[in-house]
Formats: structure tokens, sequence, C-alpha cells
């Protein structure tokens, strides 16, 4: 008589491990999960705790339509986060392209149903990090006052030759006297 037991086995991988994405606009985070375990398992996928606790702090609005999927040994299933970034980001810096910007990672995890009923070591995790780089473009005198506007170099021509002007008054005057 021959016993097979059963095991769980997860691949998750990402379809876009960096997102590039424009302030108040939404988007889909996708993953594929891969049962590569002997027998059916259900998966369950779900941003960690503290990383959406942290997300919707900073404005981010979550939405995950499927949390578990059924899978056969070898299936293979795509589960998506419809994600809707903050819509302000007037506060965060500004970088050399004149645009505000940030930068923001999300730890989702992909968890064996049967690993944690059934399996001594435990439940069966994996986790993946996501990159999420939010982006708002600036007004103009914040792109000035940065200096990161495309006409810095106009500006900085003004102002040095109202100095050079200025210079040239103040000598001319003094030779007067």
């Amino acid at each position: 008589v021959v016993q097979i037991m059963q095991y769980s086995g997860i691949i998750v991988e990402q379809i876009e491990p960096i997102i590039y994405v424009e302030s108040g606009s939404d988007f889909t985070m996708e993953y594929r999960i891969i049962n590569t375990g002997n027998h059916v398992d259900r998966f369950l996928f779900e941003f960690l705790y503290d990383s959406r606790v942290q997300l919707e702090n900073e404005g981010f609005h979550i939405s995950i339509p499927m949390r578990s999927v059924e899978l056969y040994s070898g299936g293979v299933a795509m589960v998506r986060a419809i994600v809707r970034a903050p819509s302000d980001g007037s506060d965060w810096p500004i970088n050399s392209k004149g645009v505000h910007e940030m930068t923001f990672t999300a730890e989702i995890s992909v968890q064996s149903d049967f690993s944690c009923s059934y399996e001594a070591t435990g439940c069966n995790t994996v986790s993946v990090i996501q990159t999420i780089t939010v982006y708002e473009e600036a007004s103009e005198p914040e792109k000035i006052i940065s200096g990161t506007s495309e006409d810095q170099t106009l500006i900085y021509a003004g102002s040095g030759g109202a100095i050079l002007l200025l210079l040239i008054l103040f000598v001319a005057m003094k030779k007067r006297k």
C-alpha cells in the first residue's frame, strides 16, 4: 500500500513589478499564482495588514475583487487588485523633471489554505513587494522655486542681466560725482 501525502506549493509572479501612475488615477496590480503542490489547493490573496494600512493612510483606495482561488496541481490563475492612487501629491518632493513624485511599496501575500490546516510546518505563504510611483504635475511657480523649470536658463540669464545693468548704472553714477 502506497500513500502519497499531499503537500502545498506556490509560485507568485508579478505582471508589472514597478508601476508608474498619475495621482488620482485608477490602476490594476496583477499577479499570476501557480499551484506547485501535488493536489487541489485554495490560495488566499491579500495585502499584508501593515502595508495596506500604510497605503490607505497615504490616500490609496484598494479593492480586491477575488480574495481566493482554487487551483489543481499545476494550475495557474490571475488575481488582481484595483487601486486608486492618492489624488493630491502637491506636498511630495519635485523631481528633476518638475513633477511631484513619491514612491510607495505594497506587500502582497498568497497563502496556501491546505498548508495552514494540514502541514506541520504551518502556513505556506509567499509574499511579493510591489513598487508604485505616483506623480503629479507641479505648477510653474513650484517649478521655478525648485529650479526645475524648462525656462530656468532664461530666468538665470535675465537675473544675471539685471544685476549687470545695476552694476553698470552704479559705476556710471559713481563716475558722475
